[in-house]
């Protein structure tokens, strides 16, 4: 299964590469941040945080400090974590990856959304809707975003009460924890340099 994802990943990560001028288009007053894993690896210039973290990306995530808002979906927190961009503030992630933020010294919150002053994180990737509509109502409104949510149908009514570890089977969440035990591997080496550039 992680060789299907890393190679469903790989062109994506080669797109991104190509035109990397997307870092620069996200220049702007609401902020920018990596999201999902497919994001949060290309911040990493690989399907893995092995090499994370990647000083251009750290470097353009530090420029975007003072935006109005500093935000992350899924994994992207840590990579927001490692650029030292959530110092002092509370942040969500992917479940599996609380230990890292932590580990990283940020306060984990156990939340779809965690509205930090500026700081905006949500959980895993399905939060991102949670995470958009929230956003948009900062922006916009709130009743701006009620009509986007009704205009995509945002009505969530999963097939199975399994999208945490709090609810779902424990031999679930085992399997899934094993699955993702590479990948975490990994972010806990990025930890590690990051613990290393900092002293």
């Amino acid at each position: 299964m992680q060789e299907r994802f890393a190679r469903g990943i790989q062109p994506i990560t080669k797109a991104l590469h190509k035109h990397k001028r997307f870092l620069h288009s996200a220049r702007d007053e609401n902020g920018f941040a990596p999201r999902g894993p497919s994001a949060a690896a290309h911040a990493c210039k690989a399907h893995t945080f092995e090499s994370c973290p990647d000083k251009e990306v750290i470097s353009f995530l530090q420029s975007q400090a003072n935006a109005r808002y500093v935000t992350a979906v899924c994994t992207g927190s840590t990579v927001l974590a490692a650029a030292g961009l959530l110092d002092g503030f509370h942040a969500a992630t992917h479940w599996a990856y609380v230990p890292i933020l932590e580990a990283l010294g940020i306060k984990a919150v156990l939340q779809r959304v965690v509205t930090d002053r500026n700081r905006i994180t949500a959980g895993g990737v399905t939060a991102g809707i949670d995470f958009g509509l929230t956003l948009l109502a900062q922006l916009r409104g709130d009743d701006v975003a009620r009509r986007r949510q009704l205009s995509i149908e945002y009505d969530p009514q999963p097939p199975f009460n399994a999208g945490h570890p709090r609810t779902a089977e424990p031999r679930i969440t085992k399997e899934v924890s094993e699955w993702l035990k590479p990948y975490l591997d990994d972010a806990k080496s990025m930890v590690q340099r990051v613990s290393e550039n900092k002293t």
